[in-house]
């Protein structure tokens, strides 16, 4: 006598056995894409600090609070910054940065105004969407109550282009004052 098995007990066997392990590897190979998303997708500029007369990135002899007009505070009270990373804003075609420089004692707030455009960046449907800015202009406007020992002096555009990639965009040139004199006696 031949006992055959129910066929329910036939079909889960073939089931497990062949379709299986088809599905799974149609649903891997599907999975698997060749686009390569950037790893590191946030779009950020960055600020350097250079000593006017050696030409040299150096620290800021003080404590730096960066703040954008709409925004809030960026940076909250870093010491001896030499450069430091903000985010540029995506609807208005002028970020405001407010550079709060403390000395301890005293505390002077330096405006930089920095003009861009913006332009949507798409690489693939499986990356996040971004925006990358290009710096048109620039406008610092330093305090000049000659309190501080030194003085934020000019600032030029190094890399218009703030993208992906970690590069210094604006260069922020500072002089350290001799006692004795004010701001407009550099000029």
């Amino acid at each position: 006598m031949i006992r055959r098995r129910p066929a329910n007990t036939v079909r889960t066997v073939f089931i497990a056995v062949f379709i299986g392990p088809l599905l799974l590897l149609t649903s891997m190979l599907t999975a698997c894409t060749n686009i390569d998303c950037p790893l590191d997708s946030v779009v950020v500029m960055t600020l350097s600090f250079f000593d006017a007369e050696e030409e040299a990135e150096a620290p800021l002899n003080c404590t730096l609070s960066i703040e954008a007009a709409g925004a809030g505070t960026l940076l909250n009270a870093e010491a001896n910054v030499k450069s430091v990373q903000v985010p540029v804003s995506v609807g208005a075609p002028v970020d405001t940065l407010y550079l709060m420089l403390d000395d301890g004692t005293l505390v002077a707030t330096d405006t930089l105004y920095v003009s861009h455009t913006n332009e949507a960046h798409f690489e693939a449907m499986d990356c996040p969407g971004a925006v990358f800015h290009h710096i048109t202009d620039l406008k610092l406007l330093p305090h000049t109550d000659g309190m501080l020992p030194f003085v934020l002096d000019s600032a030029r555009i190094i890399r218009p282009l703030v993208d992906y990639n970690d590069v210094e965009n604006i260069r922020i040139y500072f002089h350290i004052l001799p006692s004795g004199d004010t701001p407009s006696s550099l000029r």
